[in-house]
């Protein structure tokens, strides 16, 4: 069977082929490109067919009106993990996806750490008991809000390591930024890992690798992380 994954993001659109369950094609096109990705689509081949979107009513309809058939992730999509969340219609999408996917890869205690726009941590329980997270402003962000809310700080857009110490006040914004991201992240992952045992650690996110997070308990690294929860989204579909 031939599966489609539409992935449409803040900023690009994620599209997926399966084929009996194998990732066999990508293709990311900025959202903007409307052409592109519309013409894509409508030429795509497919059995059946998932979109994930968080654009806003009009575009979102705009893109399904290009997946024939295709069903529109929503609160009320049945999915393989049991959710406890105050409220899943304003939950995260991606964030429900990578739950499902860490759950289907390890079956375990699993964390998900998306390093995107935002920074997100996400628990999934041995049992299949999606409990929430955290979310915190991604790297970009953190650089725009020095820039917006100062007068004098700079937009900066370079997502590099960098020493501690920062000598110009580029380097001080870069070191606040970058390392004090870095050692958020490794100090929230190890709180998990002290009140959860057997747990497995998911690392994901367009910002995944300007990090690096090497000093920490094994980490599994899968871009592909949501992409393949929304395909396993889809499967339990097909199953009913």
């Amino acid at each position: 069977m031939r599966s489609l994954v539409v992935d449409a993001g803040n900023t690009r659109i994620k599209i997926a082929a399966y084929l009996f369950s194998e990732l066999y094609d990508l293709h990311v096109f900025p959202f903007g490109e409307r052409e592109k990705w519309q013409d894509f689509l409508k030429n795509a081949v497919y059995d059946t067919a998932i979109v994930s979107s968080v654009l806003n009513d009009r575009q979102t309809a705009e893109l399904m009106s290009c997946v024939e058939d295709g069903l529109l992730l929503s609160e009320n999509t049945p999915v393989p993990v049991t959710v406890e969340y105050d409220s899943r219609r304003t939950l995260g999408k991606d964030r429900l996806a990578n739950a499902v996917a860490a759950y289907e890869k390890s079956r375990t205690n699993a964390l998900v750490v998306d390093i995107g726009t935002c920074i997100k941590f996400d628990f999934v329980t041995s049992e299949g008991i999606f409990r929430g997270g955290s979310i915190s402003p991604g790297l970009q962000m953190r650089f725009s809000a020095m820039h917006e809310f100062t007068g004098n700080l700079p937009l900066l857009k370079n997502k590099v390591p960098t020493k501690l110490i920062g000598n110009s006040t580029v380097n001080s914004m870069t070191s606040g930024v970058m390392n004090g991201a870095k050692y958020e992240i490794e100090g929230m992952i190890n709180a998990y890992l002290e009140e959860f045992k057997d747990l497995v650690i998911f690392v994901t996110g367009g910002d995944a690798d300007k990090l690096d997070l090497s000093a920490l308990a094994p980490l599994n690294y899968d871009e592909h992380l949501t992409i393949n929860g929304l395909y396993s989204i889809l499967q339990k579909q097909n199953k009913q």
